[in-house]
């Protein structure tokens, strides 16, 4: 099941060969993942293993691109001191075989814990997309092309960018709000719920 919502602002992306982590975090402002560039000393974490989560997915949005990995519930805790800006439980993931991480985001790499001990308890890492039988499963391309030029002949607005809606280009939430794309998809990447009345969505495109 795909990954709905991260419960921290920051995630590991592991490399075996090398052992080593690049730490992720989420810009709030921008609606996009970029590195890490603090240091944490390899003493100051712990690799630990939540038996809460079976493996899920995600696709996050980078700066150039959408990267997809893949997560099974193991996390790096890290030392919680004063100053310190980094989140203590840090969810990490790997990537598929067959891709390769865009080198911005492998500016900095944090080593592998000193402590290998894998500590085994229930934490809470991230939220999966939620199941809810009552609302339809899709908009067809369509259906959200004439919602979007509805939208787009009253003059309406993106509610995240506040650009003039554009049909072509635009993505329709199953609670029926009209966005962007390049506004809703980042949001949706990070948040369970529409912008607009908070209620718990996904998104169409019109074409």
């Amino acid at each position: 099941m795909p990954i709905d919502r991260f419960l921290f602002r920051h995630i590991a992306v592991f490399r075996p060969r090398k052992r080593v982590f690049h730490i992720l975090e989420w810009s709030t402002d921008r609606n996009l993942w970029f590195p890490y560039t603090g240091s944490i000393h390899p003493n100051d974490m712990r690799l630990n293993k939540s038996l809460d989560h079976t493996p899920d997915s995600a696709s996050i949005p980078t700066r150039r691109s959408w990267i997809d990995l893949v997560f099974n519930g193991t996390y790096l805790k890290v030392a919680d001191y004063e100053g310190r800006t980094v989140s203590t439980y840090i969810p990490v993931c790997t990537k598929s075989p067959d891709r390769v991480l865009p080198s911005s985001l492998l500016v900095c790499a944090t080593p592998y814990p000193t402590f290998t001990h894998i500590e085994l308890n229930s934490k809470e890492l991230w939220i999966t997309h939620p199941l809810d039988p009552i609302r339809p499963k899709n908009i067809p391309p369509r259906a959200a092309l004439i919602l979007a030029q509805d939208a787009a002949s009253r003059g309406d607005v993106c509610p995240i960018s506040l650009d003039v809606i554009q049909p072509e280009t635009a993505q329709i939430t199953s609670c029926f709000h009209v966005f962007n794309r390049d506004s809703i998809v980042p949001w949706l990447a990070t948040h369970s719920t529409c912008p607009v009345c908070k209620e718990s969505c996904t998104s169409y495109p019109t074409a």
